[in-house]
């Protein structure tokens, strides 16, 4: 016959759990109440261990689950302790470099103060032996080259000052110095001090050498008496300090105007003439050329002429356009005999063509040719087509010939 298992038999150790841990578990709390322990049949999942504590039993899930809050709020804990440590040494630290710093500063302030006192000038050293009071170092406002700063003096006059503060290469635009005056706050001005320059200053073809404190070029031009105008060129530019310039260059800039009359061209108009052979052609009407008056703008540099541009143009007289008669007829052709008789020079006879037309008359033997123009009537000889002057056919033949074979056109 199989025994039933104990009632009363704890489960494995690892499964049990102190009880006050079980307050983070707020569904387990009815295990603490003692009327369910009880009354509910689970005595078995509660004991007293030897500690004097007591005991009740969870599952392993529920177990792995207490113990990973309790590491987590162990190491929570443990990194505030660290934060905490870590801000109080931080703390400790800045307070006791603040201390550090203090201490310096009141050291270096005691240090400048004695190393004042001990580069005093002989009477100074002599008032400290007979017992009269150390001047103390005063704020002096200082203006140098421009720049403003404020420095620490016991100086008593300006050569003592100059040399106090390292300035005797500078020149002081104050002629005195008293110290008092600004002990007693009473001074309105600022010691001020400049390097002494030398420039080169080209001005209206003109050279010089100056030595000036003047802090910029305009400067410099205003106590030189230059003069600059809106279109001058200055170089460096007038705002440039003059501190670092060797030399300041002035070009004068001017514009004016010129005039030329030039020659305008007449245009050529072209018109057909029937009467005219084609490819020869006559004037109708003489061009004439116009004229124009031209203005140029100048820009002068120094006295040259540095650039020219065209302004304006008006036509004083307009051109008159040339008519060109251009021929348009065709050559007509006559072949026949020429011969020669005692007429104007230069002309011919011809029983039909127009009185004045020009005729080119051609030996078609030896190609030579001469121009005439009818002034007559005839031959009146079976064969012949034309009668020449004798200078005419003197130029196609020889007068001993007496007739020629000729070719005309017209």
């Amino acid at each position: 016959m199989r025994s039933s298992p104990a009632r009363n038999v704890a489960p494995e150790p690892q499964s049990w759990i102190p009880i006050d841990l079980l307050a983070e578990l707020p569904e387990l709390e009815e295990l603490l109440d003692p009327g369910n322990l009880v009354d509910s049949g689970q005595t078995r999942a509660v004991r007293m261990g030897s500690d004097g504590q007591g005991y009740a039993f969870v599952d392993s899930e529920i177990k792995g689950v207490l113990e990973h809050e309790k590491n987590a709020n162990r190491e929570l804990s443990h990194r505030r302790w660290r934060s905490r440590h870590r801000t109080l040494k931080l703390q400790r630290r800045a307070k006791i470099q603040r201390v550090g710093f203090i201490s310096i500063g009141v050291i270096a302030i005691i240090a400048a103060a004695l190393s004042l006192l001990f580069i005093l000038k002989p009477s100074s050293a002599v008032a400290l032996s007979q017992g009269t009071s150390p001047m103390i170092p005063t704020v002096v406002p200082v203006v140098i080259e421009g720049k403003a700063t404020t420095v620490l003096s016991v100086a008593s006059s300006l050569e003592d000052f100059k040399e106090e503060q390292d300035l005797t290469k500078l020149v002081a635009l104050q002629k005195e110095f008293d110290r008092s005056d600004y002990v007693a706050k009473n001074a309105t001005a600022s010691m001020e001090f400049r390097y002494t320059k030398k420039i080169t200053l080209t001005a209206d073809a003109s050279v010089q050498e100056i030595t000036t404190t003047d802090l910029t070029v305009a400067e410099v031009l205003e106590n030189n008496g230059v003069v600059i105008d809106g279109d001058d060129v200055v170089t460096p530019a007038r705002e440039a300090p003059v501190q670092g310039i060797s030399a300041i260059a002035i070009t004068r800039v001017s514009t004016t105007t010129r005039t030329q009359e030039r020659d305008v061209p007449y245009a050529v108009e072209k018109q057909n003439d029937a009467s005219l052979r084609k490819g020869t052609t006559s004037i109708k009407r003489a061009g004439v050329t116009g004229k124009e008056t031209v203005t140029y703008s100048q820009t002068i540099k120094d006295g040259t002429v540095a650039s020219e541009i065209e302004s304006s143009r008006v036509i004083t007289r307009a051109p008159v356009s040339q008519i060109l008669l251009v021929g348009t007829k065709t050559p007509e052709n006559e072949s026949g005999k020429a011969s020669f008789y005692a007429f104007h020079a230069g002309t011919c006879a011809h029983k039909t063509l127009p009185m004045g037309t020009m005729v080119t008359v051609r030996n078609t033997a030896t190609g030579a040719s001469a121009v005439c123009r009818v002034a007559d009537r005839g031959p009146f000889v079976p064969g012949r087509v034309i009668d020449l002057s004798k200078d005419v056919f003197s130029k196609i033949a020889p007068l001993s010939q007496g007739v020629v074979a000729v070719t005309l056109s017209w």
